[in-house]
């Protein structure tokens, strides 16, 4: 195994460990942290709504649909730039909504836009300060 894997896999781990508590935190079983998307619907129903996370899911697949046309050649011309446009845009309205469920989490624990931006770019390390440290959910704040 190289280094970089096990990078990646001791950080996915830290990840799934922050989320475990977190999830115990807020209430619910800690084990359906461990699925994959289930959990990530969990967060969103709990945090901003469930019809964030499809409009996540939408806009995920859509810039994924448009990057790989693109990609092996489907498209070219304006239609290559109309994709990529879209593609694009999606990807924006991806962040955008990850950003606000990270803020979303961040003020259901008390704290303000400092965290969000740890979250946002530490993420790993910020689940295991939420789900371990001596946080206190409350009761998401939109």
């Amino acid at each position: 195994m190289t280094m970089h894997m096990m990078t990646a896999v001791f950080i996915f781990v830290l990840s799934l460990i922050g989320k475990y508590f977190i999830f115990e935190k807020m209430g619910m079983p800690g084990w359906k942290s461990l699925i994959p998307i289930y959990s990530d619907y969990l967060l969103f129903r709990e945090l901003i709504g469930s019809g964030y996370f499809w409009g996540y899911i939408a806009s995920a697949l859509l810039a994924c649909s448009c990057s790989a046309l693109v990609t092996i050649g489907v498209v070219s011309g304006v239609m290559e730039f109309l994709f990529i446009i879209t593609a694009v845009a999606a990807c924006t309205v991806t962040i955008a909504i990850q950003i606000k469920l990270a803020h979303s989490l961040s003020k259901s624990f008390g704290h303000g836009i400092g965290y969000t931006f740890g979250l946002v770019f530490i993420e790993p390390i910020m689940l295991m300060i939420l789900g371990l440290g001596n946080n206190r959910y409350a009761r998401a704040a939109a």
